[in-house]
């Protein structure tokens, strides 16, 4: 079987390789490669959607062994939740390449660090390794800070600089869960898969992974109080990189919220569940009031997005909290509709904006 997952993960880092093998291309065959590359991805992941899911498990999944001596390998698959998104980070990334076309600043180097971040970031939503999720959730920071440091507003530096520093330090809880759950494996192992039919931390250990998990993903979200990164970055941010971080890259903190927290510490998540519920609510009362005071646009959908992932928190909490599988099931199908909604939506909003900024100057 043709390994099309994997296909739909490099094809951009193909086109950016192609890119660093030509240094003296144009801007206008940079644009190209980009356009064609995110294209074909779009059309890899409508084949991947087409072949369906397992309700239950996970779907056409690849494995290649890759550290043998620690149980770590090339893992990668699709369910009900990481599908949909693949295909919004898919359209969303062709829509920013098209929409920066005409742009000829430093177009090489801005289409790389945008293959490569289209890479790193269909490679979290389809990642089944821990250790595997991890490096394509760090090479996603990478590329944005560049991103926003080098074609950013005029106090980039500063926004990149807090971007940064947030996510990276927001990350290493993550790091630390993660090496807990694989020396607590018997045998060994970073398969996801296995964590979620055995959760390895349970009692006292299980709380502690969930607490790490959760700092760490809501900082990606983000959630109140550790929002403060969003709204400097999404102004400094060129326009495509507010599309892509609004739209995509939010995801990833309430997509590791399902995938890590409620489903490798169930226990654990539902004895917090009431906790988390109360950082969504107010997330989501707090966003919607701030956005209402801003005059800046982009600040404005920033605060907005406080505001609409807060909802996701909800409900994963709820998903945490229910004893009946057919609310949890309906409080999931919920998250990931408003996942979407949000990055559709919000995506829209910020190309609007771009594009009113554009024509006024």
């Amino acid at each position: 079987m043709i390994p099309v997952i994997s296909i739909a993960v490099f094809l951009p880092l193909a086109g950016a390789l192609l890119l660093m093998v030509l240094p003296k291309s144009s801007s206008k065959f940079a644009h190209t490669v980009g356009i064609i590359a995110s294209a074909l991805t779009l059309l890899v992941t409508l084949v991947i959607w087409s072949r369906g899911i397992v309700p239950g498990g996970f779907a056409q999944v690849e494995e290649v062994t890759w550290i043998e001596a620690i149980g770590a390998a090339y893992r990668v698959g699709v369910d009900g939740i990481s599908l949909p998104l693949v295909l919004l980070s898919a359209l969303l990334f062709l829509l920013a390449f098209i929409y920066q076309a005409k742009s000829g600043d430093r177009a090489r180097s801005f289409v790389i660090l945008m293959l490569m971040l289209e890479t790193a970031s269909i490679g979290t939503f389809v990642a089944l390794d821990a250790l595997l999720f991890y490096v394509f959730f760090e090479v996603s920071l990478v590329s944005m800070y560049f991103m926003i440091a080098g074609w950013g507003g005029v106090e980039r530096q500063k926004a990149a600089l807090m971007f940064f520093l947030y996510t990276l330090l927001g990350s290493l809880p993550l790091l630390l869960a993660i090496l807990g759950m694989f020396l607590a494996s018997d045998p060994y192992t970073f398969d996801m898969r296995v964590w979620i039919d055995a959760p390895p931390l349970l009692g006292i250990g299980g709380m502690l992974a969930l607490i790490a998990m959760l700092f760490t993903f809501a900082v990606k979200i983000p959630a109140f109080p550790v929002h403060t990164w969003l709204p400097a970055a999404h102004v400094q941010a060129p326009t495509v990189g507010s599309v892509i971080l609004a739209g995509v890259m939010l995801k990833f903190g309430t997509y590791g919220l399902v995938r890590f927290a409620l489903q490798m510490t169930p226990e654990a998540f539902r004895d917090a569940g009431t906790v988390v519920l109360a950082v969504g609510v107010i997330g989501a009362i707090y966003g919607a009031f701030v956005a209402l005071a801003q005059s800046d646009l982009k600040r404005m959908i920033a605060y907005t997005s406080v505001n609409h992932m807060g909802y996701v928190v909800i409900a994963v909490a709820i998903a945490a909290m229910a004893t009946d599988p057919v609310m949890r099931s309906i409080a999931l199908d919920g998250a990931t509709l408003q996942m979407i909604s949000h990055g559709l939506v919000t995506g829209a909003l910020f190309f609007l904006v771009g594009m009113l900024k554009d024509r006024a100057h």
